[in-house]
C-alpha cells in the first residue's frame, strides 16, 4: 500500500523554473502490499521483498526471510547475523521509516546502521523509528539465534521528482574476449535508471567512439536493448535455439573513420531499469590477438544530449580463434554453472563439456549438484543443449554428483567421464568410510553423443570394505584426466585419510587412480605424492614418468614418478617457483605437443587466476616438460576461476573457463587459440613445421552407428559399447532390434 502527497506550495515555483514537480510516497511493507521476488530453490524463504510497483525493496543478504502472516519473518541465518537493506526508488530519497520488531522466541538484537543496538524480547514489541532522514537507503542487523524477527506496522516515506527522467546511467564492459567473425558481441552495456511516477522518457540515440588493434576488424555496430539483466545473446542464425534470445535492436549505427558512432532510433522508456548494449560484429579476417573495444560519449534524450561521463570502463575484448558462451546463468532455468570439464573426442570430430549444474543454489557436494554434457561440433562456436547425465533418479541417483573430469580413450574411441557423488548426503570434510562420498565414472561410446548411467566405484578403491578402508572421503582433481601413452587411464585424487578411519590425525594426500581396462576397473597406484593436498593435475613425460602439479593456497605444489607413484623424488611440499601463481583455484597442467609424436617442441602448459584473487586465468608454457614456466599471458583479465583445456586435432588449444559476469555468477567461457598467439609468436606451427597429435589407435570410432546397424531381429540387447546384455540395463542406455532405448 502506498500513499501519494504532492508539496503543492512549491508548484508554483517549480513549474516557474521548469524543474519536476516533487512528490511524496509512503509505502507499507507486508504481504498484501509486495511479494517476494528472490527465493531458494524450494520457495520457502526469501532473500527480497519487492513492493507491488517494483520501486521499493526490503533485501536480506540470504534467503532469510518468510511470512508470518501478514507482516515478516526476518532471521539471523544459520551465521546468527543478517543484514537487512531497504533501498528507494532512483531519484528518490528515503524521509521517514517506522517498524515493530518482537522477537518470536529468544532475545534478538537489532542494529540500525549509525545507531545504538537494541535488544527485542519474545514479549515486547519494541518501535524502531526515524523521521527527517536523507538516505536513498538504510541498513539494519539482526543478530542471535536464527529463531525469527517479526517486522510488522512497516512503513517508509520517500520523496522525489514526479516526472519521468533518467536519473542514472551506469556503462560497464560487456565482452572481454570474442571470436573472429562472431556478430553481435555485448561489448558495452549501459545501465540506465529512469525515476519518477508519471511519463516516459523518449531514447533517441547513442554516440561514441569504437577502438581496436584495427578499426577495420569492425564491420558494424549496434545498439541493443535486452529484455533481462544477463549477458547480451542474438542467435540470427538460429545455431543454439535452447537458449533464449534477449535483446530488442534499437538501431543499427554508422562508423566514421575515426572510429566515432553514431545509433539513431526511438524508443519509449517507461521508469525503471533498461539495459542498453552496445554490440560489434568482428570481421571474419581479423587476425587473431587483436582487441576491439568502445566508448559512450552521450544519448539523445527527449531531444537533448546527456554527457556520458563514465564510458570507458576497464579492459577491452581480445580476438580469438573461436569464442563463445557454453553456459550462461539463467540457461535452462539455472541460476549457477560451475566446474569446466572438456575433451576432444579421439577422431577429433566433436568437443564433449561436462559442467556442473547448480540450478538456484552455488554450493559444493554435498547440496545436490548435477553435471549436464554438451558437444560442439564447429570448434566450440556452438553448443547443443545441455543435457542432464548424472543427479536424477535415472542418472546415477537423486543426489548431488559433481566435480567432473573427461579422458579421451584413444584405443576405442570412448569418453570417460569421473565425477564425486554425495549418496549418503556428507561432503568431503563431513565424509565417513562407513559413509562416504562416492567416485563415480561415466561413458559415452558414441563420442558425447549419448551417455550410459554413472557406476560407483567407491568400493574397489576406498572406505570401509575397500582396500583402503581409512580413507574417509575424496575426489579427482576436475578438468581433465589422463591417458598414459601404453593406455592407462589416471585420474588424480586427493583424499582424507587417517591411521584408524576416524576424525584424529587427519590428513589430505594425493594418490592417482589407474584403469588398464578402458575404465572398467580401477585400483589406487602408489603411495601419496604430497600432503595438505588438493585439486590435483598430472602428465606423462616423454621418458614415462608422471609429474603432478597439485592446488595449494598462492601456489602449487610439484613432484614426479617414475613407478607410478610408489616413489617420488622431490619433497612432498615442493613448490614451482615460476608460472601462474598467487590463488588457490583449479587449472589445467598438460601438455600441448610432443617431440614423440613428431612435433619440433615438447611445450607443456598450466591455466589458472595468475592474481592473488580469482581473477586473470592466464596461460604459461613450459619447454622442459613442466618444471620451470615461460612469464603468463592473460586469457580472460576480469574475475575468471577454475579452466580445463583440450587439444584439437589442428594444433589449436580450447580452454573452457569460469567467467564473472555482469548478471551474477560465472559464465561458462570458452576459447580456442593457437601456438603462435599463447607463446608471443616464438613458437608457430606451420606447413614445414605441422602439428601431430598423440597417436590413436581407433578399431571402432564410431561404437554407436556400428551397433545400431546391425540386424539385431533376435531382440538381443546390446549396450553402446556392443556387449551383450541378458536383460535391459537399469538406468541406461541400451540397442535392441537396431535402435536406441532408455530404461
Amino acid at each position: 500500500m502506498k500513499k501519494r502527497t504532492f508539496i503543492t506550495f512549491l508548484t508554483l515555483f517549480i513549474l516557474a523554473i521548469g524543474a519536476y514537480a516533487e512528490e511524496t510516497i509512503t509505502y507499507s511493507i507486508n504481504k498484501q502490499s509486495g511479494k517476494f521476488t528472490a527465493t531458494n530453490a524450494n520457495g520457502t524463504w526469501a532473500s527480497v521483498w519487492t513492493s507491488t510497483d517494483g520501486l521499493l525493496t526490503l533485501r536480506s543478504n540470504a534467503n532469510n526471510m518468510q511470512w508470518n502472516g501478514n507482516n515478516i519473518d526476518a532471521r539471523s541465518g544459520t551465521a546468527k547475523k543478517a543484514t537487512y537493506t531497504v533501498t528507494a526508488p532512483a531519484g528518490f530519497d528515503i524521509c521517514s521509516y517506522s517498524f515493530q520488531a518482537k522477537a518470536l522466541s529468544s532475545n534478538q538484537t537489532l542494529t540500525v546502521e549509525g545507531e545504538s543496538a537494541r535488544t527485542i524480547t519474545s514479549s515486547v514489541s519494541t518501535p524502531i523509528q526515524a523521521d527527517g532522514v536523507k538516505c536513498s537507503s538504510f541498513t539494519f542487523t539482526i543478530t542471535g539465534e536464527n529463531t525469527g524477527t517479526l517486522l510488522s506496522s512497516f512503513s517508509v516515506t520517500i520523496k522525489g521528482d514526479s516526472e519521468a527522467k533518467v536519473s542514472a546511467t551506469k556503462v560497464e564492459q560487456g565482452k572481454v574476449t570474442t571470436g573472429i567473425g562472431n556478430t553481435d558481441v555485448g561489448i558495452l552495456r549501459s545501465t540506465l535508471t529512469v525515476s519518477g511516477l508519471s511519463g516516459n522518457v523518449a531514447f533517441q540515440g547513442v554516440k561514441g567512439k569504437l577502438r581496436a588493434t584495427k578499426l577495420e576488424n569492425i564491420k558494424a555496430v549496434r545498439a541493443y536493448f535486452a529484455t533481462n539483466a544477463q549477458e547480451l545473446f542474438i542467435d540470427k542464425e538460429e545455431s543454439m535455439k535452447w537458449r533464449e534470445n534477449n535483446g530488442i535492436l534499437f538501431a543499427e549505427g554508422s562508423i566514421a573513420e575515426d572510429g566515432t558512432y553514431t545509433i539513431t532510433g526511438n524508443r519509449s522508456l517507461t521508469t525503471g531499469t533498461h539495459y542498453l548494449w552496445i554490440a560489434l560484429d568482428i570481421d571474419g579476417a581479423a587476425q587473431e590477438g587483436n582487441t576491439v573495444d568502445a566508448t559512450i560519449t552521450s544519448y539523445t534524450i527527449d531531444g537533448k544530449s546527456l554527457a556520458e561521463s563514465n564510458g570507458n570502463p576497464a579492459n577491452a575484448a581480445t580476438i580469438f580463434l573461436t569464442e563463445s558462451s557454453v553456459l550462461m546463468p539463467m540457461d535452462k532455468g539455472s541460476l549457477y554453472y560451475r566446474i569446466p570439464a572438456i575433451c576432444a573426442s579421439a577422431d577429433g570430430k566433436r568437443l564433449i563439456a561436462l559442467t556442473d549444474d547448480r540450478k538456484n543454489h552455488n554450493v559444493d557436494l554435498p547440496t545436490h549438484c548435477y553435471v549436464v554434457a554438451q558437444y560442439s561440433e564447429d570448434n566450440g562456436r556452438t553448443w547443443s543443449d545441455p543435457v542432464t547425465v548424472a543427479g536424477t533418479a535415472k542418472t546415477g541417483g537423486d543426489y548431488g554428483h559433481g566435480d567432473a573430469s573427461l579422458i579421451t580413450n584413444r584405443q576405442n574411441g570412448d569418453i570417460i567421464g569421473i565425477m564425486t557423488s554425495s549418496p549418503n548426503g556428507t561432503g568431503f570434510f563431513s565424509s565417513t568410510p562407513d559413509k562416504p562420498q562416492a567416485w563415480k565414472t561415466i561413458v559415452s561410446h558414441d563420442g558425447g553423443l549419448t551417455w550410459e548411467a554413472p557406476i560407483d566405484h567407491t568400493k574397489e578403491l576406498y572406505a570401509a570394505g575397500s582396500p583402503h578402508p581409512n580413507w574417509m572421503a575424496g575426489f579427482s582433481g576436475s578438468g581433465a584426466g589422463l591417458q598414459k601413452r601404453d593406455g592407462t587411464l589416471v585420474s588424480p585424487f586427493v583424499n582424507r585419510e587417517s591411521p584408524d578411519g576416524s576424525n584424529n590425525n587427519v590428513t589430505q594426500n594425493y594418490y592417482s587412480f589407474m584403469s588398464k581396462d578402458g575404465g572398467l576397473t580401477w585400483y589406487v597406484s602408489g603411495k601419496s605424492g604430497t600432503t595438505a593436498a588438493d585439486e590435483p593435475k598430472i602428465l606423462e613425460r616423454n621418458n614415462g614418468d608422471l609429474a603432478i602439479s597439485v592446488r595449494a593456497s598462492g601456489y602449487n605444489y610439484y613432484n614426479v614418478t617414475s613407478d607410478d607413484g610408489v616413489t617420488w623424488k622431490k619433497a612432498p611440499q615442493t613448490r614451482f617457483t615460476t608460472g601462474i601463481n598467487g590463488n588457490a583455484c583449479d587449472g589445467e597442467y598438460m601438455y600441448w605437443c610432443s617431440k614423440l609424436d613428431g612435433n619440433p617442441w615438447n611445450i607443456v602448459f598450466q591455466t589458472g587466476p595468475n592474481n592473488p584473487s580469482r581473477q586473470n586465468v592466464s596461460i604459461a608454457l613450459s619447454t622442459n616438460e613442466g618444471v620451470t614456466f615461460a612469464t603468463p599471458k592473460t586469457i580472460c583479465p576480469r574475475g575468471s576461476a577454475y579452466s580445463a583445456a583440450t587439444v584439437l586435432p589442428d594444433g589449436t588449444l580450447g580452454v573452457y573457463y569460469e567467467e564473472e559476469g555482469l548478471f551474477g555468477g560465472y559464465t561458462m567461457r570458452f576459447v580456442r587459440f593457437s601456438l603462435r598467439w599463447a607463446s608471443n609468436g616464438k613458437y608457430s606451427f606451420t606447413s614445414d613445421q605441422p602439428f601431430h597429435p598423440v597417436s590413436a589407435n581407433i578399431v571402432t570410432p564410431d561404437g554407436m552407428r556400428n551397433v545400431t546397424m546391425l540386424d539385431l531381429r533376435d531382440n538381443t540387447i546390446y549396450d553402446t559399447a556392443g556387449r551383450k546384455h541378458p536383460v535391459a540395463p537399469k538406468n541406461s542406455i541400451y540397442i535392441q532390434n537396431g535402435k536406441k532405448k532408455v530404461e
